[in-house]
């Protein structure tokens, strides 16, 4: 008995959605190498400035005087210090890591220590730790402020941004962090109602209200009745948009 083929609108209808899925596969696999791109960034840095950080330490250390009166206050003071400036340059990016960073060298590079330290060539390589980690950090800021730049070559494109109404029911929905939680949550695959529920811990219509907003901003999407809720295009979009701000802003 021959096998009867499935209507043209069905074949149609299910190469549409094969078609949608690889869409939305592509998107996810850009969106995931643009964040590897930018943890390569930081973590590049990080590696570069732990290193040189631990050079410079360590030669300060071995060429310092042992009959020192303030040998064990200075050297808890470098060692203390590197290490709380590559925190924040993790924590907080490069301008508050620069900042310290010249806190620091202010407190060597004045008459107060030169009188207090009698060898110029000790606080010339205590000096020297901070300078070399100011040097990285520099260079880290000026590849950044590069990236920085073609946010003013947008000018353009900002100008015509004259629909005020339209722009807010965009970011409108971004407002709220139980909201970015389900985009965040449905980014790594679909989940029916109850799963969403469990997964963000509130239920009911505190829930529902949050995810009305969602679905009218095109972020999420329910294909059927009672079926799987899952992020969309504009969702995904909407995801790396918050990323590209937050690394823009803090770091």
């Amino acid at each position: 008995m021959q096998e009867k083929k499935p209507p043209l609108h069905q074949e149609l209808e299910d190469l549409n959605k094969s078609i949608t899925f690889l869409q939305d596969l592509v998107l996810k696999m850009k969106i995931q190498l643009d964040l590897l791109t930018q943890t390569k960034y930081k973590e590049d840095n990080i590696s570069l400035l732990t290193i040189t950080a631990d050079e410079e330490v360590q030669t300060f250390l071995k060429h310092r005087p042992r009959d020192c009166h303030i040998l064990e206050q200075c050297t808890t003071m470098i060692e203390k210090g590197a290490l709380k400036i590559l925190r924040v340059f993790t924590e907080k990016g490069p301008n508050a890591a620069t900042h310290l960073l010249n806190a620091y060298i202010q407190n060597i590079d004045n008459a107060q220590s030169k009188q207090v330290c009698p060898d110029e060539q000790c606080l010339a390589k205590a000096m020297h730790v901070y300078e070399a980690l100011k040097k990285l950090i520099y260079t880290a800021r000026s590849e950044r402020r590069d990236s920085a730049q073609k946010l003013y070559d947008l000018t353009d494109n900002i100008s015509s941004l004259d629909d005020i109404e339209k722009e807010y029911q965009l970011i409108s929905p971004l407002s709220n962090e139980k909201r970015i939680k389900i985009l965040k949550i449905l980014s790594n695959g679909s989940l029916y109602y109850n799963q969403l529920e469990d997964n963000m811990g509130i239920k009911g219509g505190h829930f529902h209200f949050h995810l009305e907003k969602l679905l009218e901003a095109d972020y999420i999407t329910q294909k059927e009745s009672k079926g799987p809720y899952s992020i969309t295009k504009n969702g995904m979009r909407a995801l790396e948009f918050l990323y590209d701000l937050k690394e823009e802003i803090l770091f």
